[in-house]
C-alpha cells in the first residue's frame, strides 16, 4: 500500500491493484494488473506527471501515469523486485529484490537508465527509501540489516542491525526517512516486536521501540512519519500505534531525545 500526490494504491499477491483518488474517493483502477505478485508500490512525480511504480515478482518495475493508468515504462531487472522508490527531487530511483543487488537508476524524461549496482546486506532487499534532500537512500534487508548509502560516493554511511537474532523475527521489513530535513530521523521495523528510530546526523544513536508483550510476539506491517514530521506511526496486525516526535528538541542540535 502507498499514498502520495492525492492517490491511494493497494496491491495483492495475485497482481491485484486498486487505485483511488483521495479528493473524491473515486476508484480510477481496480483489476488484475498482470505479471506475478505485486510486492511494492510507490507514487512519485516524473516530468510533471504523477507516476505509480509497481514492483513485481516478474523482475520488473512498471511505471503508470495517474490517473489514466497508462503504462509508461517497464524496467526489467535481473531478479524479482520487492521495492522501488524515487528520490524527492525526481532524479533517481532505487530498487531492490530477491538478490544482494541494489539497483540505482537515473530518471530521465525518456525513462529509467541503470546508473549503478551496489550490494548492502546478505539477503533479499525488502524496503527502500530516500531522505528529504535526495542525497541518501536506505535499503532494509531480510538478514536484519539496513544499509544507508551516500548517493554522491555510492558508499554505505551506516549499517544498522536488528535487535533479534532470528532470521524470521529480526528480518527488516520497512524503512522510512523523516520528511523534514530539520528532524533528521530514520525508522525501520523488524518482522516482529521491534522498531528502531535512528539519528541520521551521525547514526550513533538509536531508540528501540518495543511493541510486543511479555508472552506474545507482535507482527509489524509498516511504519511512517506524518507529513509534518511531528508523529511516527507503526502498524501491527491488530492496530496502529502513534508516537510523538520531539520535533522542537530535534531542531536543537544538542538535544539527546529522538522520539
Amino acid at each position: 500500500m502507498t499514498v502520495g500526490h492525492g492517490f491511494l494504491a493497494t496491491g495483492g499477491q495475485s497482481s491485484q491493484l486498486k487505485v483511488s483518488r483521495l479528493s473524491d474517493g473515486l476508484t480510477v483502477f481496480d483489476q488484475m494488473l498482470g505479471g506475478l505478485v505485486n510486492n511494492g508500490l510507490h507514487i512519485s512525480r516524473h516530468s510533471g506527471e504523477i507516476r505509480l511504480l509497481v514492483s513485481n515478482n516478474d523482475q520488473t518495475v512498471k511505471s503508470f501515469e495517474l490517473p489514466s493508468m497508462r503504462i509508461m515504462d517497464s524496467v526489467r531487472c535481473s531478479t524479482s523486485i520487492n521495492c522501488s522508490s524515487v528520490s524527492p527531487d525526481g532524479n533517481w530511483m532505487v530498487a531492490a529484490g530477491d538478490s544482494l543487488d541494489i539497483f540505482l537508476f537515473l530518471v530521465t524524461k525518456d525513462g529509467y537508465v541503470l546508473y549503478a549496482t551496489v550490494q548492502g546486506g546478505s539477503d533479499s532487499g525488502m524496503s527502500c527509501a530516500w531522505n528529504s534532500s535526495s542525497t541518501q537512500f536506505a535499503v532494509a534487508s531480510q538478514d536484519g540489516l539496513v544499509s544507508v548509502w551516500d548517493l554522491r560516493f555510492l558508499e554505505p554511511l551506516a549499517l544498522l542491525e536488528s535487535k533479534q537474532d532470528s532470521h524470521a523475527k529480526g528480518a527488516c521489513r520497512c524503512v522510512k526517512f523523516c520528511p523534514s530535513s530539520a528532524i533528521d530521523l530514520l525508522v525501520f521495523t523488524e518482522h516482529t516486536n521491534y522498531a528502531h528510530v535512528v539519528d541520521t546526523r551521525d547514526f550513533s544513536r538509536v531508540q528501540t521501540v518495543a511493541l510486543c508483550s511479555f508472552d506474545r510476539n507482535v507482527n509489524l506491517s509498516g511504519a511512517c512519519f506524518s507529513p509534518d514530521s511531528t508523529r511516527l506511526y507503526i502498524s501491527t496486525e491488530h492496530s496502529i500505534r502513534e508516537y510523538l516526535v520531539d520535533s522542537s528538541g530535534r531542531r536543537t542540535f544538542g538535544d539527546p531525545s529522538l522520539c
